[in-house]
């Protein structure tokens, strides 16, 4: 048996908490807050910028492609893995979403938005 990947456990949360807040917000709502939580994040997995998001959804497509185009010596070293710092991205990314959502509706709101979500784990501090 063939261990799950990883990386889609990690779209997939993020596409799902995306829909948990398009239900909740609208869609309209939830673009402008993913828009916002990308950008910030980006500032620190500037890859992330490639994530690309409209009505349909999330695609994951052309970061995935830029972590596995990367010439291998920039790899290597002491730098983590492509997956564990996409893995790594897209959990900021998550925590980022929940920590302008507590900014905008409480912490309680973030916090059952962010029910069983990885990013939800960093965002403990915050809370309180």
């Amino acid at each position: 048996m063939q261990p799950p990947n990883r990386l889609a456990l990690h779209e997939a949360r993020l596409v799902a908490l995306r829909e948990r807040l398009v239900r909740t917000l609208g869609i309209h709502t939830a673009r402008v807050l993913l828009d916002r939580a990308l950008w910030q994040t980006a500032q620190c997995h500037p890859d992330l910028a490639l994530i690309h998001h409209d009505e349909c959804g999330l695609s994951f497509d052309a970061l995935e492609m830029s972590y596995a185009t990367r010439p291998h010596e920039e790899v290597e070293g002491y730098a983590p893995r492509p997956q564990e710092e996409i893995e790594a991205a897209l959990t900021d990314l998550s925590a980022e979403m929940l920590r302008i959502l507590a900014r905008l509706l409480g912490g309680e709101m973030a916090r059952r938005m962010g029910t069983g979500h990885t990013g939800s784990r960093q965002m403990g501090a915050y809370w309180g």
